[in-house]
């Protein structure tokens, strides 16, 4: 390969400063290209190493755009060699690569992946000799480490913390981070989630304690009822066990909003009436029975019946959406009916 400058001192339209155009030879080949001066030093110092499709890399590092869509000869980029899987080679196979693989320049004409090294691998298997890349030039090594140790691991908890130190450390979207990372929005939104959880049961997450599934449930929940999952000594780390404690703090959420919407004027002090007998009616029932036995019971009964209808009517209407909720209000309404006509 050999080099000519053609002209010196060519003004770049006065946006850039002085370039040089320049014409690479190569046998019967040649390119002419116009650069700026110190990218034609780097040639020159390297013209024994490179050949003309090298050579026209080099140039478009020195020259390019930061990040670009180019289309690259699979033999200038290095990535580790594997199989893959065969279902994964047929579906590049008939849909090709739906996402391009990053890769980053390494000053010499050549590229490193950066995300993307199973696609690169199926092209590798089936014969591609170029392949459609995003080059980030001027690399991060960092986050080329992060992207290796992202893939390396099969644990959700380290994915979760792989996939937040990108976000918060690089200032990148989610969207970028599942692009890079060649997963899904959705798996990093889920991943994510899992941070919610309270350190004592992220651990026994990492630690391979509990399941992905488990995880996910408690991450729903509010720390202080994490904590209260953690140390009752009669917890089971089920998924039916989980989930039905997820569901009961659920609803305990919601009848608690709607008691604290309930506002009537009280002509007595207000019935004693806590999300807790709100999920169990029969709590209350019981109450009136013992109500009854009391002296002047009889009075004070058919004062807090009133208002436990009035109550209960007002949580129907306000939890319209919440099926749980609305099945205890009627529970509630019909225990009331054994004590009080149908008209109030």
């Amino acid at each position: 390969m050999r080099m000519e400058v053609i002209m010196v001192q060519l003004r770049n339209k006065g946006k850039v400063g002085d370039k040089v155009k320049v014409k690479i030879t190569e046998g019967d080949e040649s390119i002419t290209r116009t650069v700026k001066p110190e990218t034609l030093n780097v040639l020159k110092q390297q013209a024994d190493k490179l050949n003309l499709k090298t050579a026209e890399e080099l140039i478009y590092q020195l020259e390019g755009e930061k990040d670009s869509l180019r289309e690259l000869p699979l033999s200038l980029i290095e990535f580790p060699e594997f199989n893959v899987p065969k279902r994964f080679l047929e579906s590049i196979e008939e849909h090709g690569i739906l996402e391009p693989p990053i890769v980053e320049p390494l000053g010499n004409g050549r590229y490193r992946v950066i995300a993307g090294r199973r696609r690169l691998n199926a092209a590798r298997l089936l014969g591609f000799d170029t392949v459609k890349c995003i080059v980030k030039k001027g690399g991060d090594s960092t986050v080329l480490t992060l992207v290796e140790n992202f893939h390396r691991t099969d644990n959700p908890a380290l994915e979760a913390q792989l996939i937040a130190k990108l976000i918060e450390e690089r200032n990148l979207k989610k969207s970028e981070v599942a692009r890079l990372l060649n997963v899904s929005p959705a798996h990093i939104t889920k991943r994510l989630r899992l941070l919610n959880l309270i350190p004592e049961i992220f651990e026994k997450l990492k630690k391979f304690e509990i399941n992905i599934t488990v995880a996910r449930e408690l991450a729903r929940l509010k720390p202080e009822e994490q904590r209260e999952y953690l140390n009752n000594p009669e917890s089971r780390w089920t998924v039916e066990d989980v989930e039905r404690f997820v569901k009961q703090k659920k609803i305990e959420s919601s009848a608690r909003l709607a008691l604290s919407q309930v506002s009537v004027e009280l002509e007595t002090p207000a019935i004693d009436v806590d999300s807790e007998k709100i999920l169990n009616p029969q709590a209350i029932s019981s109450s009136i029975e013992e109500e009854r036995s009391t002296i002047h019971g009889s009075n004070k009964l058919i004062k807090d019946m009133e208002e436990l209808r009035r109550i209960a009517e007002t949580i129907k209407i306000l939890a319209r959406d919440n099926r749980a909720i609305v099945e205890n209000a009627n529970r509630l309404l019909k225990i009331t009916d054994k004590y009080l006509p149908v008209e109030v």
